[in-house]
């Protein structure tokens, strides 16, 4: 998605610049943008539902250390620092907010271009 969005914008550059006469540039940048949002949207999804599913099966079998094995809490606390800092943010969020925020970005410059 980032690598897709700066091709875009190297080709706005090249190009000459925002015109109106490139709306669909604009268009197709947003577009790209909020399909890349819906498809992590939906694997986040599943992502949280095997989760919930996996922590359900450990609290019927509490005894059963193989049921633990996705309960890295305390693992994490002993990881580098660096890692905890770098890595507290999970993932789901900036690969879900990253391609609204350029969605955005696309749709106001095709209002801006259009509205000139």
């Amino acid at each position: 998605m980032l690598a897709v969005n700066a091709l875009l914008v190297s080709a706005l550059n090249i190009s000459g610049g925002i015109t109106a006469s490139k709306w669909y540039l604009y268009l197709a940048g947003a577009i790209f943008c909020f399909i890349w949002m819906f498809s992590i949207g939906r694997t986040s999804l599943f992502q949280d539902a095997w989760q919930i599913k996996i922590e359900e099966l450990r609290q019927q079998h509490q005894q059963d250390p193989r049921f633990s094995v996705l309960e890295t809490r305390e693992a994490r606390k002993r990881a580098s620092p660096m890692l905890q800092t770098f890595g507290a943010v999970s993932s789901k969020w900036y690969l879900l907010f990253s391609p609204l925020v350029f969605a955005l970005a696309w749709l106001v410059i095709l209002v801006l271009s259009l509205t000139r």
